[in-house]
Formats: structure tokens, C-alpha cells, sequence
């Protein structure tokens, strides 16, 4: 198949475009990190892309502003890249009669005393869960006024080492480990919430798009909710902490937020398309630390090989190195 991937470079967006093409796919990449002409801003360069009639199979749409406290601190542009830029992406498929596949949000819904469906009553109203909620509107509108083949995914919060999100729990929490911090939760640390590694997500809206395209015949949109292992904030954090074996315990600050239980329901992408999980969330841990401790490893920590030697400095010179910024952890999106 061929298929354009916008937000190719994202942490969901690297491993779904490696399985596409390891399964013989000719994948388009849409990023701006790549290329700064591919910007989803910029409704003539997707109409270019995708023509006016149909040359790809279906576009997966993962290109967003992510994160609950980066939304709220910069909501025009929130606004835009979320809401305005799946508008564009949506008239370039409606133009060009291709699929599309959405990336929607967990924390649309806002509560989790119980399970919760596709059909549920959506309540968050932060900056970040209100844009992708319009997206998400969006695009089922977009289906039952142009008979577009639409797919939404209500992904949960997805973590893994190549992760940008240094600001999210869990890699927050490893990089700060990883640098001898005291690792920080700013709420209270009782917030319930479920997390599923990279690939488990990669998969899953692989699974989505090729539904979408051979097995869906309902003229309305198809949304999904896909979840993982639920658990504390708190208790995630310890978990992780016992990865790191240094015995660092975090610090609680208990400043309030509006971020509430998470509980999807998500046995409709199991049972209808047969996604599930694949990786626990210990294992994704572990591999997530693993990564990040390698990916932020200082030039002092590798063994310098014999013939190096000879080649250090003399007494008073110096060698820089250069620095990561640290990363408080922010209890948020993942």
C-alpha cells in the first residue's frame, strides 16, 4: 500500500513508519522535523501532495501539539496545529477521496469511575483534551457529510525511549533519575490512568487503517478506544524508580490539577480487529529506561579505548561537553 504518515517523526509517527515499510508499504513521511515545507499549516502543500484524485491508500494524521501544560500555556497555537490543521489534512482527503485515520485523545473523556466506551460522555475542558475533542468532531463530521472513509483513534497515553516528551511522567521521571535527581510529581500522585508502550500504539493504528480500507463498510466514522494497564501516578513512578535500583524516592508537591481517573473500554478495536497488547507495562519500562540512559549517556561514561588515550588533553586544557536541560516531571498526557 501506499500511505502518507504526517507527524512521521513523533513518537508514535518513527515506529508506525518502520512497520508499514517492513511489511513492504511505500510510506510518504509528512514532518516538518524532516522537512520545513511539510507543515500541516499549510493547506496547499497537502492539496499538492494528494492531488485531486486519489494516489495514496489512506493518510495516518498523528501530527499534533502534545501535552496538557504546553496546550494551556500556548493555546493559539494549540488551536491552530490541532484543530486547523486536521481541517486541513480532512479537505485534502475529502478533495482527493482518500482515507484518513485520526489521532484523537484519552483525555477527551475526562472521567473513570468505570469503563468507558466509544459513546461516552465527553468532559475534559483543558486546553489540550478541548482541541483534540473538536478534532474529533471534526473528522466524524467529515464522514457523515462527504461519505469520507474516516477512522478515529482515542489512543491512552503511550511512552517509549525515543520518546521528545521530556516533560511527560515517565520519561520525565527516568531523566531525572538518569541525571541523580529526586524525581517530582506535582499532584498528589492519586490520579489512576493507563499506559501503553510505543509499539503496542504503532500497532494498533496500523490495525485501524487496514480495516478502514478492506473490511469497513459502515458510512459513518469508526472510532476506537485503545488502552493499557492501569495504575497511579504514584505507583508508576515508584515502579520506576525500582528500575533505576538507586533507592531515589520522588517528591510529592500535591498542588491541585484538573486531570481526572482514566478507564477505556476499549474491547472494540480487540474484539472487531483483533488489536491487543503485546508488551506489559513493566517490560516497557524497563526497555524505556534502558533507552534513555543510552540516549543520555555522557561521554564520561563510556570506556575511552587505549589508542584514545594518548590523545587527552594536557593539565589545564579543557573539554566541553555539551549539557541536557533537566526536565521537571509534569503529571500529564504520556
Amino acid at each position: 500500500m501506499k500511505i502518507l504518515v504526517t507527524g512521521s517523526e513523533g513518537l508514535i509517527g518513527r515506529p508506525l513508519c518502520r512497520m508499514l515499510e517492513e511489511r513492504g508499504d511505500v510510506v510518504k513521511h509528512f514532518d516538518k522535523a524532516t522537512n520545513l515545507h511539510h507543515d500541516i499549516y499549510d493547506p496547499s502543500i497537502l492539496r499538492r501532495i494528494l492531488g485531486n484524485e486519489r494516489q495514496f491508500d489512506v493518510v495516518i494524521h498523528l501530527a499534533a501539539m502534545s501535552g496538557v501544560e504546553a496546550a494551556r500555556d500556548n493555546p493559539r497555537t494549540a488551536w491552530t496545529v490541532n484543530v486547523f490543521g486536521t481541517f486541513n489534512v480532512l479537505e485534502a482527503c475529502r478533495r482527493s477521496k482518500t482515507p484518513v485515520v485520526i489521532a484523537s485523545s484519552n483525555h477527551i473523556y475526562g472521567h473513570g469511575e468505570e469503563p468507558v466506551a466509544e459513546d461516552g460522555v465527553q468532559l475534559q475542558l483543558d486546553t489540550y483534551s478541548a482541541t483534540k475533542h473538536a478534532a474529533d468532531v471534526m473528522a466524524r463530521s467529515y464522514a457523515h457529510n462527504y461519505n469520507l472513509p474516516v477512522a478515529v483513534v482515542r489512543n491512552t497515553n503511550c511512552f517509549g525511549p525515543d520518546s521528545p516528551h521530556l516533560d511527560h511522567i515517565i520519561e520525565g521521571t527516568i531523566k531525572s533519575l538518569i541525571d541523580g535527581e529526586t524525581p517530582v510529581i506535582k499532584s498528589n500522585g492519586e490520579t489512576v490512568k493507563s499506559y501503553l508502550y510505543v509499539n503496542d500504539v504503532a500497532k494498533a493504528y496500523m490495525m485501524v487503517a487496514d480495516f478502514l480500507i478492506n473490511e469497513s463498510t459502515t458510512p459513518e466514522a469508526i472510532t476506537v478506544n485503545v488502552s493499557g494497564d492501569r495504575i497511579s501516578v504514584l505507583d508508576l513512578v515508584k515502579v520506576i524508580c525500582l528500575i533505576d535500583g538507586k533507592g531515589i524516592s520522588p517528591k510529592i508537591l500535591g498542588e491541585p490539577n484538573d486531570q481526572r481517573d482514566e478507564w477505556l473500554d476499549d474491547s472494540l478495536i480487540r474484539e472487531v480487529i483483533g488489536w491487543k497488547p503485546e508488551v506489559s507495562l513493566d517490560s516497557g519500562l524497563k526497555m524505556t529506561y534502558e533507552g534513555l540512559v543510552e540516549r543520555f549517556k555522557k561521554p564520561s561514561d563510556t570506556p575511552t579505548p587505549p589508542e584514545a588515550q594518548d590523545a587527552r588533553p594536557e593539565s589545564g586544557e579543557v573539554v566541553s561537553q555539551a549539557s541536557t536541560e533537566d526536565a521537571e516531571v509534569d503529571d500529564c498526557k504520556s
